[in-house]
């Protein structure tokens, strides 16, 4: 769904909803000094997880409010994560540490990342059809959170981003809770 490909640096990815045949957060390793917050990530089994990247800059990089995902089977381990830092170390040009993780609880402990993330279900959305590769075209879809969804009053405070928010907190994802969802496009007569 998004391709950060070539290390882009300071990227600013909020409120968005990320729905994906595979991985929905499969994107390259490598960006820098990036935040993703309030985004929805929703994958299916086709893919090799729905998180699948790394950051050389933890420590001026941030992933935190988003909502997760995870189809679950006997053998998932739906997360990949991959550190690498170049260092000054003689003996090696770079410190690499990576792992793979079946809940977002343990992505947490190992990454600092995701303290305030949530694991959602399939059906957060009032009508979304799980991507299948195959499903062309796409079926209607209405990408508003239903009433009572995980992803409801979660999200980060994020000044001129989430202002007006309804609730205690701002929702995950690219339209709040009672909100229209906003129109692209060309407007016409019948069209504001």
């Amino acid at each position: 769904p998004i391709k950060p490909n070539l290390q882009p640096a300071g990227l600013l990815i909020f409120n968005n909803d990320f729905l994906a045949h595979g991985s929905a957060g499969r994107f390259a390793q490598g960006w820098q000094n990036c935040q993703f917050h309030n985004n929805l990530f929703l994958g299916t089994d086709g893919g090799p997880g729905v998180i699948w990247t790394g950051t050389g800059t933890p420590e001026t990089s941030r992933m935190d409010y988003n909502g997760w995902y995870f189809f679950k089977s006997a053998e998932s381990r739906p997360i990949w994560w991959r550190y690498v830092k170049e260092t000054r170390v003689p003996t090696s040009s770079h410190l690499s540490l990576e792992g793979t993780f079946t809940n977002l609880a343990e992505f947490t402990q190992f990454t600092g990342f995701e303290r305030h993330g949530v694991e959602i279900a399939p059906d957060v959305f009032q009508q979304a059809a799980v991507p299948t590769g195959t499903n062309v075209p796409l079926p209607p879809m209405d990408l508003r959170l239903r009433s009572g969804a995980r992803a409801v009053d979660t999200g980060a405070v994020l000044p001129n981003f989430t202002d007006g928010f309804a609730g205690r907190a701002p929702d995950l994802g690219a339209v709040e809770l009672g909100a229209n969802a906003p129109l692209y496009g060309p407007r016409g007569l019948d069209r504001p």
